[in-house]
């Protein structure tokens, strides 16, 4: 279903990851900014079970419509606060042209524990 432009009613902050050098390991420590601010329409999918150590945790995913952009990828994440509800982080697990618009793109989202 095509969300008409009064369907794309949630704000959505996507951010990109920048890394900085750990003096204390060799990795580098991520940070994100802000890449945009974007009208979005979210639909929760249903979730999924996995092992984290020694414990069992549940995603929840999510699909999230927005207008069309060429500079989103999957390394990056996207924030935003439900109606009634408290604020939500998810990383953007893939990124897709809408079925029937060219204007628009799906996000995959999975919610980060």
């Amino acid at each position: 279903m095509r969300a008409r432009v009064g369907q794309l009613d949630q704000r959505l902050i996507i951010q990109t990851p920048t890394f900085a050098s750990s003096t204390q390991s060799s990795q580098g420590v991520a940070s994100f900014s802000t890449l945009a601010t974007v009208w979005a329409a979210i639909k929760a999918l249903g979730g999924n079970e996995g092992l984290q150590g020694p414990s069992i945790t549940s995603i929840q995913q999510y699909e999230i419509e927005i207008r069309g952009r060429s500079d989103v990828t999957p390394r990056m994440r996207a924030q935003w606060t439900p109606y009634g509800g408290s604020a939500k982080t998810v990383e953007i697990l893939a990124v897709a042209p809408h079925s029937r618009t060219t204007d628009r793109m799906v996000l995959t989202c999975g919610e980060t524990p």
